[in-house]
């Protein structure tokens, strides 16, 4: 299955008219916390794990998805390289992941 491209991010903080807006969009708040389903963007692809912990308003750890899903190590990330992980299906398209 091929799914379609990830929604564009915008950042809360932009100034953004939302009825302007016709296609699918993500919007960050940037206010990442413990627990919260991540997308990382390190060295050219993005790697999903969890924020387990904060460090301030620019760094977090990310524990990735454990074997065989992903690598399973821990990692400290900037808050700029990050986006919410999101699910794609034909029935419901975009949706945001729920922790298990």
């Amino acid at each position: 299955m091929v799914r379609p491209c990830y929604p564009t991010i915008y950042r809360k903080s932009e100034k953004l008219d939302v009825n302007t807006i016709s296609e699918v969009i993500v919007i960050v708040d940037d206010a990442w916390k413990v627990g919260d389903l991540v997308d990382w963007f390190s060295d050219g692809c993005y790697w999903c794990g969890t924020v387990t912990e904060v460090f301030g308003d620019d760094k977090v750890q990310v524990d990735l998805l454990p074997h065989p899903l992903g690598e399973g190590d821990t990692y400290k990330a900037l808050t700029k390289d990050l986006r919410p992980s999101l699910d794609w299906s034909p029935e419901k398209g975009w949706t945001v992941r729920m922790p298990t």
